[in-house]
């Protein structure tokens, strides 16, 4: 047997729920799903995953998660195994001897019954067939009605799905999180609605994304992790490259360094084996700024120029371009080439003040200030960092405007002059 897409979604949701209530925390593995299903591993990944199993084992499931079974919730799977096949051959011949046995007793019992007349025999039997008759034709249009609704609901229900995470998707580009939110919250309870869980962690991630840039790591971080262990029970493999990608990213942010590193190297090699040289290219992206919080120039470079040989000739990804250029002249802000930072940062600033992503004119602005700071042009330095926290402030980006503060800070520590104020602010924005 094998389950039905109705079936898997019940037991996906089961799983889901149990872990969100459990004491763990962290991803779900695929031996902690085998442990709450009481299967083995091979036998937990062939029944959610939709492979053939013995029923036996897809009632274990059911039963160790406390959910009411249905013969609805799966159907026969084909199989090339002699023994399934003459199990299947003895049960059917048992089942025919069972209904022999139950025939041979009904004719007995109509054989001693005194016989109606023959009139009302030929009526009784005329109309009992034309109600099987009538039974056989309107079942399975019935069937197929009840199937054409559902399938239509279900189609419908996607539609939202989709409409309203592009356009949480949109507005968390252009730094309207407020509304981003606003979006995911309603993907998920549509998608709990109906047991769309691919489409719960793909709101789950985005909401990730949403809380890193209010600067909320803790919140996104548990976001990004619930978004994993849905992907991973529901077998999703294929959308799991994108979601260590931004796990990878907000874990720099936090300074867990060795995770971060781990979780990029398996998104990394996942979008690889998808051949995906855009993936590929943003999670060399990440693990170039992992380096160069490191303080590994020369490896930061590297995984920079890595990352844009992915991209080569592709001209439909200036926007990720144009964010490892400026990631570049961090680099060479480092190496004290302030001209050529200043140069190129300023190149990336008009690109982004094309485009609808205000949050970026921001961030590219910051660049531009940590850039004069270094120079030693402070009162530069302030103006262009004044212009930044403003655009975070507008766009709600608390991370940006913490940023920002801390560099504040910086500057009126070299001019001996720290005011209580700008301590404080640069403390809680910690």
């Amino acid at each position: 047997m094998r389950l039905t897409e109705e079936g898997v979604a019940l037991l996906a949701g089961a799983i889901i729920e149990r872990w969100g209530k459990s004491e763990e925390r962290g991803r779900l593995t695929r031996k902690a799903r085998a442990e709450m299903l009481g299967l083995s591993l091979a036998t937990a990944d062939r029944v959610m995953s939709q492979q053939g199993v013995d029923r036996s084992s897809i009632l274990i499931a059911f039963g160790k998660l406390g959910l009411e079974w249905s013969d609805e919730y799966c159907v026969q799977a084909r199989t090339a195994d002699p023994t399934a096949y003459a199990d299947a051959v003895e049960s059917a011949l048992e089942e025919s001897a069972v209904s022999a046995q139950a025939q041979e007793k009904s004719e007995l019992a109509l054989a001693q019954a005194p016989s109606p007349p023959a009139r009302q025999r030929r009526r009784w039997v005329w109309a009992v067939a034309a109600f099987a008759l009538a039974l056989v034709l309107c079942l399975p249009f019935s069937k197929a009605l009840d199937t054409w609704g559902y399938g239509h609901r279900q189609r419908s229900v996607h539609q939202r799905l989709v409409a309203e995470y592009y356009a949480g998707v949109r507005d968390y580009q252009t730094g309207n999180f407020r509304s981003a939110k606003e979006h995911c919250e309603r993907v998920m309870t549509l998608s709990r609605e109906a047991r769309s869980y691919y489409d719960l962690a793909m709101a789950l991630r985005l909401a990730g994304e949403i809380a890193a840039a209010e600067g909320d790591l803790q919140l996104a971080k548990r976001h990004l992790f619930d978004a994993l262990s849905i992907r991973l029970t529901v077998n999703d493999l294929p959308a799991l490259p994108a979601t260590y990608e931004v796990l990878g990213d907000v874990e720099i942010k936090l300074g867990e360094f060795a995770s971060a590193e781990r979780h990029l190297i398996l998104s990394l090699d996942g979008y690889r084996r998808a051949n995906d040289q855009v993936g590929s290219a943003m999670a060399l992206r990440n693990l170039g700024w992992l380096e160069f919080q490191r303080k590994d120039l020369a490896k930061a470079s590297a995984c920079y120029d890595q990352a844009l040989a992915e991209l080569h000739g592709n001209s439909d990804n200036e926007d990720l371009v144009t964010d490892i250029e400026a990631r570049q002249a961090l680099i060479l802000r480092e190496q004290g080439r302030y001209t050529e930072a200043r140069t190129v940062l300023t190149e990336c600033l008009r690109h982004w003040q094309t485009k609808p992503h205000t949050r970026w004119v921001g961030r590219t602005s910051f660049q531009i200030g940590t850039v004069e700071r270094s120079a030693g042009r402070s009162e530069l330095a302030r103006r262009w960092l004044e212009e930044a926290r403003s655009v975070f402030r507008s766009v709600g980006d608390a991370a940006g405007v913490a940023e920002c503060d801390a560099e504040f800070l910086t500057l009126d520590l070299h001019a001996g002059k720290p005011t209580p104020e700008a301590l404080a602010t640069w403390s809680a924005g910690r």
